[in-house]
């Protein structure tokens, strides 16, 4: 059978993440700067957006996963079908992928000098969702002539439902990267402080409920510290990031602390780990009103780590009072009031270690490991014990 006239086939059904980007009121901006001075501007984002999204979303064989990562004119898009990888940790990723984006586009477009328009005024505006989409295949041969169906394509109105989620980015007012509540539910428990927007979906909804990213930290950033321009990307968000004042734009706090905090644990001297060290503290300490939830979650695991412990449970505290939806920042609140409680007798701590614990455990005990939730049973059998005595 000749398989190179084989026809493209609907063969399945499965889960693929969806990310949308693309520049906010790119009309207005190709008025301004021109025929020209735009399309250097849009292929400057392409090639970043192809570069950095196949260092995220690098190319797999596309027997049991997909990758897509194209760009186009002012907008940009991922798909991914991997079942290696959970759901969670996919979505998480792709999150990922978005703020270094931004980051690094931000750089690219800094310095350039358009006229009346500001480099920090073209945003970038970023849509991700998670959902069932039909796999297009086709039957292909192999390395060793064998026929194997490979995915070429998707299609579904997942892929529309996430451009609709991209095109709702104009609404934000703190990343202007949002998820979809199916993206968003997968991120209880991760790093990730989000702000609920109720938004009209042209064609779907007229009123859906979708979220914007407010806050967010990751263990490595940049995803590749040896990659390409990582040199400028890094000391531009380390020793320049307070001279630059890019913590005025919200989403920028958690990134700069991630990247710090990287280069903290990458560093192999003690004059490099101090100088990060001290580059974290300030910015964490910048002014007695800072709430952003990354940044006060920073003084929290501080305060902990030099013994201050009543201090560490003020901050966190005021971050689940302020968001209540951080479930990373309320596991860490258990632990710290029983600290304080088997520390100092505080009876308050110790009621309030064991009532949240025993929320957890009772209403939400998906988002515990089992370690966490062998703890948290500890913690109660020590108050009912103590509460007999």
């Amino acid at each position: 059978m000749d398989f190179s006239k084989s026809t493209p086939d609907v063969s399945d059904v499965q889960d693929a993440l969806i990310l949308f980007a693309d520049v906010i009121d790119s009309s207005k901006y190709s008025a301004v700067l021109g025929m020209m001075k735009y399309a250097e501007r849009l292929l400057t984002l392409q090639k970043l957006f192809v570069k950095l999204g196949k260092t995220y979303f690098p190319t797999k064989d596309n027997i049991v996963s997909y990758y897509e990562v194209e760009a186009r004119g002012d907008e940009g898009t991922i798909f991914c079908i991997d079942p290696d990888i959970e759901p969670a940790d996919l979505v998480f990723k792709t999150l990922q992928f978005a703020y270094e984006l931004k980051a690094r586009i931000g750089l690219l477009w800094r310095f350039e000098d358009i006229g009346e328009v500001s480099a920090q005024t073209m945003k970038i505006g970023v849509g991700i969702h998670f959902g069932k989409v039909a796999l297009i295949t086709k039957i292909k041969i192999d390395e060793k002539g064998l026929p194997r169906s490979v995915i070429e394509g998707i299609e579904g109105f997942s892929i529309n439902y996430g451009k609709r989620v991209e095109s709702c980015s104009r609404l934000g007012k703190y990343s202007k990267v949002f998820l979809s509540k199916t993206a968003a539910s997968l991120l209880d428990g991760y790093p990730v402080v989000l702000s609920k927007h109720a938004a009209s979906m042209k064609g779907i909804e007229p009123s859906e409920e979708i979220y914007e990213v407010r806050s967010a930290f990751f263990e490595i950033m940049p995803l590749d510290p040896a990659g390409f321009d990582s040199e400028i990307f890094i000391s531009t968000y380390t020793t320049n990031a307070k001279e630059l004042k890019l913590v005025n734009e919200p989403w920028l706090k958690g990134l700069i602390i991630s990247v710090l905090d990287s280069r903290l644990r990458a560093a192999k001297t003690d004059s490099l780990k101090s100088d990060y060290s001290n580059k974290l503290l300030e910015l964490a300490w910048m002014k007695p009103s800072e709430d952003d939830p990354i940044l006060l979650f920073w003084r929290a695991k501080e305060c902990g780590e030099k013994g201050k412990h009543t201090q560490m449970l003020a901050y966190l505290k005021q971050i689940v009072e302020l968001y209540p939806d951080f479930v990373h920042a309320r596991k860490k609140l258990v632990k710290a009031c029983w600290e304080v409680a088997n520390k100092t007798s505080i009876r308050a701590e110790w009621v309030l270690a064991r009532d949240i614990a025993d929320e957890f455990l009772c209403r939400f005990s998906s988002y515990l490991s089992d370690e966490e939730k062998k703890y948290f049973e500890e913690i109660i059998q020590s108050t009912l014990k103590a509460s007999t005595n």
